[in-house]
């Protein structure tokens, strides 16, 4: 078994049945985009599960959507920054750049979110 991990950004989330305001367990019905990818990063893992329990998450972090801000994502960027995140130099990247297009996504109006299942 392994941990497959997403970012995806969705036209509108109006169809889901939000558990909080940043999280659901059903998937958009349409409009949605993959952003990024990975297997087996659990340092991503590991850092999106803090966020989780920081926005009020109970329950295991498995087939959960988080829905990730601008200010998520600036933080994770400064952690990467300054270290306190720490991978693969290439896993940095792709997270960098996933960033990046998360937050444009953000800026044209879509809602970001990630998820994950293991």
């Amino acid at each position: 078994m392994g941990l497959d991990a997403w970012v995806r950004c969705a036209d509108s989330i109006d169809n889901v049945q939000l558990e909080t305001p940043f999280i659901f367990t059903n998937e958009p019905e349409k409009g949605v985009q993959e952003v990024a990818y990975w297997r087996k990063l659990h340092e991503l893992q590991t850092w999106m599960y803090q966020l989780y329990k920081k926005k009020g998450g109970t329950e295991d972090f498995n087939c959960i959507n988080l829905v990730l801000t601008l200010e998520d994502l600036k933080e994770l960027e400064t952690d990467i920054q300054s270290g306190l995140f720490r991978c693969d130099p290439h896993d940095d990247n792709s997270v960098l750049t996933c960033i990046e297009s998360a937050k444009e996504c953000i800026n044209e109006g879509k809602i970001v979110y990630y998820t994950s299942w293991w």
